[in-house]
């Protein structure tokens, strides 16, 4: 939930609904290559649940964004209550690691987002708008497109973390 691609762990006898989210640092990047993916694979089906799956996947990557409360700074990952770490280690950077608690409470995000990570947040959403989104979806994904664009023009081309300072 709410879409993102990351692996499972601790999976029991080959059955996956044993098993748990492993939230790692590129969960946002892959859950974009994956928005891609999925983007082509509709415009050529028109399939309805690979639609159904690309504006499940293109709302949570769109969160990546929102969740910060930073305008325009989007999140590596995101884990929820009941995810392991969560709760932990929050604002303190371990491994590169800096897990913050969202404004509105309803998860933790993951900063020092890097430059890399941000391509394939562009492909992504480059890749839906031309194939897959409806005039509605098509001013969201402009409106958040917009937000990490200033952001990174504002200050001086690069992304800023919570703190101010460029991520590394």
């Amino acid at each position: 939930e709410p879409g993102f691609v990351t692996g499972m762990g601790d999976i029991q006898n080959n059955d996956i609904t044993t098993g748990k989210p492993n939230i790692t640092d590129n969960d946002g990047l892959w859950s974009h290559y994956y928005l891609g993916g999925i983007c082509y694979c509709y415009a050529v089906t028109k399939d309805k649940k690979v639609l159904e799956a690309a504006r499940r996947t293109m709302n949570a990557c769109a969160l990546l964004t929102k969740i910060t409360g930073k305008k325009g700074f989007t999140a590596r990952a995101v884990r929820y209550e009941g995810d392991e770490g969560y709760g932990e280690n929050l604002d303190m950077q371990i491994d590169g690691s800096e897990w913050h608690k969202a404004p509105d409470g309803s998860c933790e995000w993951l900063g020092e987002t890097s430059s890399d990570e941000m391509t394939g947040h562009y492909f992504a959403y480059g890749i839906y708008f031309d194939l897959v989104a409806d005039k509605k979806e098509k001013k969201k994904i402009a409106e958040v497109v917009k937000k990490i664009t200033d952001h990174i023009i504002e200050n001086n081309f690069h992304l800023c973390d919570v703190d101010g300072v460029p991520t590394t």
